[in-house]
């Protein structure tokens, strides 16, 4: 399958091509955004917000001229705020294009709705969001679009991550190919002189797009995303494991000359722009600068004095202004209250048990009668304080319209989806469950597959070859989070209720919260 695809998604992007080198120099600002998350709006401290980005954006476009600015995106515009989850990205897609993008790069979490939902949003923009190794659905060719700015003729290509089945919900025939294979067909395959400059749109970690840089020669600039843990510039060469960890919203300048190829990455969740000025002479990067712009809406801060920053852009907060109403209305609404602090802190959820891990677990269960109740670390993206709660808390703890679902799985494989959960605890991964009905002890200090020590369900061992009824995510249930052992489980049923409607519903009848009560025990 793939010996067959890739060259024709390599002959769908080369169509695209055509024409001479520019003659001369030529100066190019490429204005770039990653992991946006649905923060459309700022955050309290006026950080971010489409509306203050697009006056920054507007403000180079004045500077150097229209002509001479690529405004891109690296992926992972849904999920993350009520905002995005209660209209699953139209607002955000819709202000992308009052502000004109050009192009976009599917992230994994573009997939959160399924296969149907994403094509919708790529309908709706004005804009390519693509991927050009995600081949085995129709709607998703080319993945690259040729742009002209001053006379350059520039190719752009998204590249999406490979696991993004694991951990989102593409539909199963979308087959995700290597990054940087796809990347090295494409140069491969492409002549001298047919465009100026080559950018990768990616959304994959910083090793993958270190090694499609260094094994893809025709790619002058990979712009990343998907990881959080950087925000600058790199050159070709850069040993894997040796990108730095800064994550700025806003730095200095930085400026190379003669570079031979560079990596870029945005700050996230809107925070920031990065900025890339570049110079092209006869097709050669002759000089980059780069440098991250922090994004900071005028205001008032929380102390009442004012806050200086950049005025938003009238034209895209009267795109927003609709749907921010509209969410307010809803999401204000008290459903209940609580006495105590509900734990969802990332660290915590993907690493150790937590009140609120075992609340989402326990409700799972009781409502199915289930045997054991499931809840993964990565979809508990929030806590609620003490005190009353709101729908708009409600669904920032559980934003990605999860639903309630049920199967049989035997007990090895409940002691498989245990040594998936501990298998990647250092690194604060998803997979890491909450669990009800069940205790378990594991040993950090054994090989990952080999961890779990103990288990017992229902205050007894864990019998192999019993059946045991298990309630959880249909995320899960889907394979998501390395969980392909879920998938091999019997008698499924999707019960189509939306987690987050269940916590709500629970919260408001006044559900007793569980205590932490070592349910799960980590030696060493």
């Amino acid at each position: 399958m793939r010996n067959i695809r890739l060259p024709l998604a390599v002959a769908l992007i080369l169509a695209l091509l055509g024409g001479a080198l520019s003659q001369g120099g030529t100066s190019l600002a490429i204005l770039y955004t990653s992991e946006h998350h649905g923060q459309a709006t700022p955050d309290s401290n006026g950080r971010g917000g489409f509306a203050a980005r697009a006056t920054y954006v507007n403000q180079v476009r004045a500077e150097v001229g229209a002509d001479q600015v690529l405004l891109l995106d690296s992926g992972d515009l849904l999920v993350g705020t009520p905002l995005s989850t209660v209209f699953r990205g139209e607002p955000d897609v819709l202000a992308m294009n009052a502000m004109g993008y050009d192009a976009m790069s599917l992230g994994n979490h573009e997939f959160d709705f399924g296969n149907s939902r994403t094509l919708e949003l790529m309908a709706l923009a004005n804009f390519p969001m693509m991927a050009a190794n995600i081949v085995g659905a129709t709607g998703f060719d080319p993945g690259s679009v040729v742009l002209e700015r001053s006379g350059l003729k520039i190719l752009v290509f998204g590249i999406i991550n490979t696991d993004a089945p694991e951990i989102s919900s593409p539909d199963p025939e979308l087959l995700f190919l290597d990054g940087a294979q796809v990347t090295s067909a494409i140069c491969q395959a492409t002549s001298r002189g047919q465009f100026d400059l080559v950018i990768a749109l990616t959304h994959q970690d910083n090793d993958d797009d270190v090694r499609l840089l260094d094994e893809a020669s025709c790619v002058d600039v990979v712009i990343g995303g998907h990881v959080n843990g950087f925000a600058g510039l790199v050159q070709r060469g850069t040993a894997p494991g040796a990108v730095p960890a800064d994550n700025a919203a806003g730095s200095d300048p930085v400026t190379v000359a003669d570079p031979d190829g560079i990596f870029v990455r945005a700050p996230r969740l809107g925070f920031g722009v990065g900025r890339l000025d570049l110079t092209v002479v006869d097709g050669q990067m002759v000089s980059a600068t780069q440098q991250n712009v922090a994004i900071v809406q005028e205001g008032v801060d929380n102390m009442g004095n004012p806050r200086p920053g950049l005025a938003p852009d009238p034209a895209v907060a009267a795109v927003l202004d609709p749907f921010v109403a509209q969410l307010s209305v809803a999401l204000s609404q008290v459903v209940g209250r609580v006495d105590v602090n509900l734990d969802g802190e990332r660290n915590n959820v993907r690493t150790t048990e937590t009140n609120l891990g075992d609340l989402i677990a326990d409700l799972q269960r009781q409502l199915t009668g289930a045997d054991i109740g499931f809840a993964n670390g990565g979809g508990i993206r929030a806590s609620i304080p003490a005190g009353e709660v709101t729908l708009d808390q409600i669904i920032k703890v559980l934003p990605f319209g999860n639903t309630l679902v049920t199967f049989e799985l035997t007990g090895t494989q409940v002691r498989a989806a245990l040594e998936n959960a501990v298998s990647q605890v250092e690194n604060t991964a998803g997979r890491f469950l909450q669990v009800s009905g069940l205790r378990f002890t594991w040993d950090a200090s054994q090989s990952p597959g080999s961890r779990v020590v103990e288990v017992l369900v229902g205050g007894q061992p864990l019998d192999d070859e019993r059946i045991y009824t298990i309630a959880t995510n249909d995320f899960l249930a889907g394979g998501g989070d390395g969980y392909q052992v879920f998938t091999e489980g019997q008698n499924l049923y999707n019960s189509q209720q939306l987690l987050a409607d269940i916590l709500a519903d629970a919260i408001r009848a006044g559900a007793a919260i569980p205590l932490v009560e070592g349910r799960i025990t980590r030696l060493n």
